[in-house]
């Protein structure tokens, strides 16, 4: 009797999961104000021109469409998390962006759009790739250290606004985190593997 109830709980269970991921889709908005419904997406580059490939919920089984990235104002995916390109093509994410104020979400999405973060990658693989341990502490220290408020904002009508610039502050933090860390491991990962195939010789 008891595993007959495990069994239906579990089958239940994977019902509703199933449910839940069937219904749940990522929706691109545009910068006109568009809402597109889209299943798989995908990065891609053509003709040195940055786009998203992706395919809507309605007709999944037809190729990917294409829309340039600089038409894109941010995409919301299925956990609710947003993700905002850099003009240069990297994405970042943006937590739970529905819990956001529109002016927030505005200085999010520009932290994402105009913070360079090249700076704090490079300067954590170089040394995490020559020595772990120095790169391990670089990584530490400029994670920790906040970008300046007018790091690359742009100057429009919510620079006065403190909401905005608070907005983003603490996304290009995020950002800056997210990319520094992102160089640490790459750095490590790379000299670890030549050091092992140089070993191997």
């Amino acid at each position: 009797m008891k595993t007959n109830q495990l069994i239906r709980i579990l089958w239940l269970t994977g019902l509703i999961f199933f449910s839940i991921n069937a219904f749940s889709q990522n929706v691109i908005f545009t910068r006109n104000g568009d809402k597109i419904q889209v299943g798989k997406y995908k990065f891609a580059v053509e003709n040195k021109v940055k786009l998203l490939k992706y395919k809507t919920t309605d007709n999944p089984k037809s190729g990917f469409q294409k829309i340039d990235l600089s038409e894109i104002y941010y995409i919301k995916n299925k956990k609710g998390n947003g993700l905002a390109y850099h003009e240069k093509g990297r994405g970042y994410k943006i937590k739970k962006v529905d819990n956001l104020s529109e002016i927030e979400l505005r200085g999010a999405i520009d932290a994402c759009k105009y913070f360079n973060g090249s700076g704090p990658m490079l300067g954590t693989f170089v040394p995490s790739f020559l020595f772990m341990p120095v790169g391990l502490g670089t990584a530490i220290v400029v994670s920790s250290v906040k970008p300046k408020k007018t790091l690359n904002m742009p100057m429009n009508e919510f620079v006065n606004d403190p909401v905005y610039v608070q907005s983003y502050k603490k996304q290009a933090h995020k950002n800056k985190q997210g990319v520094t860390w992102l160089g640490f491991t790459v750095g490590f990962s790379l000299g670890l593997t030549i050091a092992v195939l140089v070993s191997a010789l």
